[in-house]
């Protein structure tokens, strides 16, 4: 389980675990899952899909950096919102593989 952080002009917008996530970067959507080599990255705006628990949870998001350490992950932008909750049928789609 990756255990995640997500802030948007100095304050948390999401804070707890996640199986998985998908972040908008200059090199392409990354695909964050338990067990992902360490990583720095900028972040682009977008959206950022966490599959929490039984939801699925859309974030608005500007450009940034994201870190993951061991499954420790961290996003940090000028502005970030939450836009959806979506039901545990999207949840349980996960459209992504570690690297």
């Amino acid at each position: 389980m990756l255990q995640c952080r997500i802030w948007g002009d100095g304050a948390p917008i999401f804070t707890g675990p996640a199986h998985g996530l998908l972040v908008p970067a200059e090199s392409g959507r990354i695909g964050i899952l338990p067990g992902h080599m360490s990583l720095m990255a900028t972040v682009l705006p977008g959206i950022v899909h966490i599959f929490h628990e039984e939801k699925a949870v859309s974030i608005e998001i500007a450009s940034g950096v994201l870190l993951i350490e061991g499954d420790q992950v961290t996003l940090v932008t000028s502005y970030a919102s939450i836009r959806e909750i979506v039901d545990e049928c999207m949840a349980n789609w996960i459209p992504i593989r570690s690297h």
